[in-house]
Protein backbone atom coordinates (compact mmCIF):
# COMPACT_ATOMS: atom_id res chain seq x y z
CA UNK A 1 0.00 0.00 0.00
CA UNK A 2 2.41 2.43 1.24
CA UNK A 3 4.58 1.50 -2.07
CA UNK A 4 1.45 2.42 -4.47
CA UNK A 5 1.04 5.67 -2.40
CA UNK A 6 4.89 6.62 -3.37
CA UNK A 7 4.11 5.45 -7.07
CA UNK A 8 1.10 7.61 -7.57
CA UNK A 9 3.19 11.02 -6.06
CA UNK A 10 6.26 10.11 -8.33
CA UNK A 11 3.46 10.26 -11.11
CA UNK A 12 1.70 13.46 -10.19
CA UNK A 13 5.19 14.65 -10.01
CA UNK A 14 6.33 13.69 -13.48
CA UNK A 15 3.16 15.06 -14.56
CA UNK A 16 3.25 18.44 -13.33
CA UNK A 17 6.91 18.84 -14.31
CA UNK A 18 5.55 17.50 -18.04
CA UNK A 19 2.82 20.09 -17.59
CA UNK A 20 5.05 23.42 -16.44
CA UNK A 21 7.38 21.91 -19.46
CA UNK A 22 4.69 22.65 -21.76
CA UNK A 23 3.37 25.40 -20.14
CA UNK A 24 6.90 27.23 -20.72
CA UNK A 25 7.02 25.83 -24.70
CA UNK A 26 3.74 26.71 -25.40
CA UNK A 27 4.40 30.52 -23.29
CA UNK A 28 7.68 30.82 -25.83
CA UNK A 29 5.58 29.49 -29.15
CA UNK A 30 3.00 32.53 -28.08
CA UNK A 31 5.83 34.77 -27.75
CA UNK A 32 7.26 34.17 -31.24
CA UNK A 33 3.41 34.23 -32.55
CA UNK A 34 2.50 37.72 -31.20
CA UNK A 35 6.09 38.99 -32.08
CA UNK A 36 5.81 37.75 -35.37
CA UNK A 37 2.18 39.58 -35.87
CA UNK A 38 3.48 42.67 -34.83
CA UNK A 39 6.43 42.54 -36.83
CA UNK A 40 4.15 41.66 -39.92
CA UNK A 41 2.07 44.97 -38.97
CA UNK A 42 4.58 46.61 -38.51
CA UNK A 43 6.20 46.11 -42.02
CA UNK A 44 2.82 46.48 -43.95
CA UNK A 45 2.59 49.85 -41.99
CA UNK A 46 6.21 50.72 -43.15
CA UNK A 47 5.23 49.89 -46.85
CA UNK A 48 2.07 51.89 -46.50
CA UNK A 49 -0.37 49.64 -48.24
CA UNK A 50 -3.52 48.15 -47.27
CA UNK A 51 -3.88 44.42 -46.12
CA UNK A 52 -5.21 42.33 -48.87
CA UNK A 53 -7.83 39.75 -47.75
CA UNK A 54 -5.33 37.15 -47.37
CA UNK A 55 -3.47 38.87 -45.13
CA UNK A 56 -6.79 40.01 -42.79
CA UNK A 57 -7.75 35.99 -42.44
CA UNK A 58 -4.17 35.02 -41.65
CA UNK A 59 -4.43 37.94 -39.33
CA UNK A 60 -7.55 36.80 -38.08
CA UNK A 61 -5.95 33.01 -37.60
CA UNK A 62 -3.25 34.75 -35.54
CA UNK A 63 -5.72 36.57 -33.32
CA UNK A 64 -8.01 33.21 -32.85
CA UNK A 65 -4.66 31.39 -32.17
CA UNK A 66 -3.50 33.84 -29.71
CA UNK A 67 -7.09 33.54 -27.52
CA UNK A 68 -6.72 29.85 -27.91
CA UNK A 69 -3.23 29.71 -26.92
CA UNK A 70 -3.98 32.49 -23.85
CA UNK A 71 -6.51 30.19 -22.61
CA UNK A 72 -4.44 27.04 -22.88
CA UNK A 73 -1.83 28.90 -20.70
CA UNK A 74 -5.08 29.94 -17.96
CA UNK A 75 -5.63 26.39 -17.65
CA UNK A 76 -2.37 25.20 -17.16
CA UNK A 77 -1.26 27.63 -14.70
CA UNK A 78 -4.41 27.16 -12.72
CA UNK A 79 -3.87 23.00 -13.03
CA UNK A 80 -0.23 23.64 -11.62
CA UNK A 81 -1.53 25.25 -8.49
CA UNK A 82 -3.91 28.76 -8.78
CA UNK A 83 -5.97 27.49 -6.00
CA UNK A 84 -8.38 30.38 -4.99
CA UNK A 85 -7.98 30.39 -1.22
CA UNK A 86 -4.11 31.46 -1.95
CA UNK A 87 -5.33 34.61 -4.32
CA UNK A 88 -3.42 33.31 -7.09
CA UNK A 89 -4.65 34.37 -10.73
CA UNK A 90 -4.02 31.72 -13.34
CA UNK A 91 -2.42 34.29 -15.68
CA UNK A 92 -2.18 37.54 -13.27
CA UNK A 93 0.16 35.82 -10.43
CA UNK A 94 -0.44 36.53 -7.01
CA UNK A 95 -3.06 39.21 -5.84
CA UNK A 96 -1.72 41.76 -3.94
CA UNK A 97 -4.67 43.79 -3.70
CA UNK A 98 -8.23 43.73 -3.88
CA UNK A 99 -10.43 47.21 -3.99
CA UNK A 100 -12.98 46.14 -5.40
CA UNK A 101 -13.90 47.42 -8.82
CA UNK A 102 -9.46 47.25 -9.06
CA UNK A 103 -7.03 44.37 -8.29
CA UNK A 104 -3.34 44.39 -8.30
CA UNK A 105 -1.29 41.43 -9.25
CA UNK A 106 2.53 40.37 -9.21
CA UNK A 107 2.38 38.32 -12.84
CA UNK A 108 4.99 36.49 -14.11
CA UNK A 109 6.02 38.59 -17.67
CA UNK A 110 6.06 35.20 -19.72
CA UNK A 111 2.61 34.35 -18.51
CA UNK A 112 1.28 37.73 -18.88
CA UNK A 113 2.26 37.78 -22.18
CA UNK A 114 1.59 34.29 -23.73
CA UNK A 115 -1.76 34.31 -21.33
CA UNK A 116 -2.93 37.63 -22.61
CA UNK A 117 -4.43 38.89 -26.36
CA UNK A 118 -2.66 42.50 -27.21
CA UNK A 119 -4.65 45.40 -27.66
CA UNK A 120 -3.05 46.82 -31.17
CA UNK A 121 -4.09 50.26 -31.23
CA UNK A 122 -1.13 51.55 -29.00
CA UNK A 123 0.33 55.27 -28.35
CA UNK A 124 1.84 55.84 -31.68
CA UNK A 125 6.07 55.77 -31.50
CA UNK A 126 7.51 59.43 -31.50
CA UNK A 127 11.09 58.98 -31.99
CA UNK A 128 12.08 62.20 -29.82
CA UNK A 129 9.37 60.76 -27.17
CA UNK A 130 11.32 57.63 -26.97
CA UNK A 131 14.66 60.00 -26.80
CA UNK A 132 13.63 62.01 -24.17
CA UNK A 133 12.48 59.08 -21.69
CA UNK A 134 16.32 57.29 -22.44
CA UNK A 135 18.06 60.41 -21.42
CA UNK A 136 15.90 60.80 -18.37
CA UNK A 137 16.60 57.17 -17.54
CA UNK A 138 20.29 56.76 -18.21
CA UNK A 139 19.99 60.15 -15.52
CA UNK A 140 18.07 57.91 -12.86
CA UNK A 141 19.94 56.31 -10.10
CA UNK A 142 17.05 53.97 -10.12
CA UNK A 143 17.12 50.43 -11.97
CA UNK A 144 15.20 49.31 -14.58
CA UNK A 145 12.19 50.21 -15.67
CA UNK A 146 9.77 50.62 -13.09
CA UNK A 147 5.83 50.79 -14.10
CA UNK A 148 2.79 48.63 -14.48
CA UNK A 149 0.68 47.24 -16.78
CA UNK A 150 -2.86 47.29 -17.24
CA UNK A 151 -5.15 44.25 -17.82
CA UNK A 152 -8.17 44.52 -18.70
CA UNK A 153 -10.52 41.12 -18.11
CA UNK A 154 -13.45 40.23 -20.53
CA UNK A 155 -16.06 37.78 -20.83
CA UNK A 156 -14.51 34.46 -19.87
CA UNK A 157 -11.79 35.66 -17.05
CA UNK A 158 -8.82 34.29 -18.98
CA UNK A 159 -7.42 37.75 -19.70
Amino acid sequence: MRDQAEGESRRVAELQAEVEASKAELEAMVGRLKYGELEQRSVAKKLGRAATQEQQQMAAAQEEAALVAAQIVADANAALGGDAASGAHPVFGELLRDDGHKRLYSASPTTLWAGTSTWHKQRAFRAERAELIAKAKQRSSVAGWPGSICVVESGGGGG
